[in-house]
């Protein structure tokens, strides 16, 4: 697609009169700040010592009769000038434990608390929280952030006018020649999977996200709200990868043979990995590259309306309680057994199942659970393909026996 790309510099006062006039916005797919203290401290000595800084890129999106400019890479830099300029920093512990606060790892596939993601710093929030309050008095926006929601910075940074006018900041700007909202979306959602700066790595959440941006009726199927709530007890915060149960369970339905889940992805002969194999899914569902592999998202939902099943599927999670009885384990191998089996039957075959058996089904998962952590090499690496496909033909086979009539 024909694009212009214009560069230049602004003025970090400049800069923080843009957020603050929702000038720049951040794009749907929003990763959240991951910064922290120290690394806010770098940056502004390094703006100090004159030293090379990535440029932010900005992208023209055109939507409902009007262009936006979202921050396509920059969210960290941006943020970090902002809460340096306000001297404010966001406390992990009060947006962490905001209601709508996001998980931000997905659970370990291998088990090992140390080898996850590192998550520590990483703060439900971004500078939204600050355009929101719509005021851009330096000393009014200070009185709207108090004690516990933010605090004052723990590091020794003193902003004057004089550096925030004289110290500037590049960027590259890319204007798309069409306002075809599909061809857009898709433009910018290869760009900011391509973007490699020497910013935060995304993780895998982050970086897939951008793919959901493609077609957003899909975006409540890729990533309900329930599924956010369902996490393992760890150190560190872990989310369940709903896009992964999809993708497994939408061959199975077209297969009904687990044996052929994902085969080829396991990266180890032909480089191709579970990761592609989840992008090609997504790319599958929204219509852009439709594959063989999978069944056709209407050859499931016959009215192309996911809502109602997963309503279901999210009432069946809580009157299962299953949120609360996976907070106590730490395996993937509990998470995979409660989940595959419910996801197949009331998502992707719309079945309902019979609640009043609830304990039943979690005596009987619960046998399975301990028959499968018994394997010691299946217990060493539950992440391997085939014990993968174990879990989820065992699971599904656990639910059918639950289920019941639907009305």
């Amino acid at each position: 697609m024909e694009c212009k790309i214009y560069q230049g510099e602004y003025s970090l006062s400049h800069w923080i009169n843009l957020i603050l006039k929702k000038e720049v916005e951040l794009p749907p797919y929003q990763r959240i700040f991951v910064w922290d203290e120290i690394k806010v401290k770098h940056l502004i000595d390094s703006l100090k010592e004159k030293l090379f800084i990535p440029p932010i890129i900005i992208g023209s999106y055109f939507e409902n009769d009007e262009y936006k400019n979202y921050v396509l890479d920059g969210q960290q830099r941006l943020s970090s000038i902002l809460l340096a300029y306000l001297n404010r920093y966001p406390n992990k512990e009060h947006f962490q434990n905001k209601p709508d606060a996001p998980s931000v790892a997905f659970i370990n596939e291998n088990d090992d608390v140390e080898q996850q993601e590192e998550c520590d710093d990483i703060l439900a929030w971004t500078f939204k929280e600050i355009q929101n309050k719509g005021e851009r008095d330096k000393d009014k926006l200070q009185s709207l952030m108090p004690h516990p929601s933010y605090k004052k910075l723990d590091i020794d940074i003193n902003l004057g006018d004089e550096f925030l006018h004289n110290t500037y900041l590049g960027f590259s700007f890319i204007k798309p020649m069409t306002k075809d909202t599909k061809e857009q979306s898709s433009y910018y959602s290869s760009v900011f999977r391509n973007i490699n700066t020497s910013g935060q790595v995304l993780n895998t959440l982050e970086s897939r996200a951008s793919l959901y941006w493609l077609n957003d009726h899909f975006s409540g199927f890729f990533n309900p709200e329930f599924i956010k709530n369902i996490n393992v007890s760890s150190k560190k915060a872990n989310k369940v990868d709903f896009v992964k149960y999809l993708s497994l369970l939408f061959q199975y339905r077209k297969t009904e043979d687990c044996n052929k889940l994902a085969y080829g992805y396991s990266g180890r002969t032909n480089g191709k990995t579970i990761e592609q194999y989840i992008e090609n899914y997504i790319y599958h569902i929204i219509g852009d590259k439709p594959s063989d592999k999978f069944i056709a998202f209407q050859e499931v939902f016959t009215d192309d309306t996911y809502e109602p099943r997963m309503k279901l599927l999210a009432d069946a999670v809580k009157q299962l309680e299953i949120d609360n009885t996976l907070k106590s384990r730490e395996s993937i191998i509990d998470v995979d057994l409660y989940l595959f089996g419910l996801v197949y039957n009331v998502l992707i075959i719309g079945e309902l199942i019979d609640i009043d058996s609830k304990k039943d089904i979690e005596s009987e998962i619960d046998k399975e659970i301990e028959a499968l952590k018994g394997d010691a090499l299946h217990k060493k690496s539950p992440a391997a393909l085939k014990y993968l496909r174990i879990r989820i033909k065992q699971s599904i086979a656990t639910y059918n026996r639950y289920v019941k009539a639907n009305p």
